[in-house]
């Protein structure tokens, strides 16, 4: 997993958070996705997942260990979110799934 400082609210802070892939073409999705994420060096105990998408409400995917991974079921779209926040609500990181245009069917 990749270290990165997630800017997000105007705040970095030192966490990970991955999603495999990040992208496919538009006629393989919906998909599964692994997420990894590690905010244990902010000295956090617990972490909280959500899932969302483009304009619709998050929903919580995931509450426990401030370090781990996780597999979703094959229903992750283009637009799809997964943020990673503190127990008290910080988010600390987002990351969204793409989709690319499939070659002949532009139109999906």
């Amino acid at each position: 997993m990749v270290g990165l400082l997630a800017a997000c609210q105007g705040q970095q802070y030192d966490v990970d958070l991955a999603m495999t892939p990040s992208s496919a073409g538009a006629c393989e999705v919906p998909v599964a996705v692994d997420i990894r994420w590690d905010a244990s060096r902010l000295g956090l105990k617990e972490a909280y997942l959500e899932f969302g998408s483009l304009g619709g409400p998050a929903r919580l995917w995931y509450m426990g260990a401030s370090k781990g991974a996780k597999r979703t079921e094959a229903w992750v779209r283009d637009g799809t979110t997964v943020t990673l926040k503190a127990r008290n609500g910080v988010v600390l990181a987002k990351r969204t799934f793409t989709t690319t245009v499939c070659p002949g069917k532009e139109w999906l």
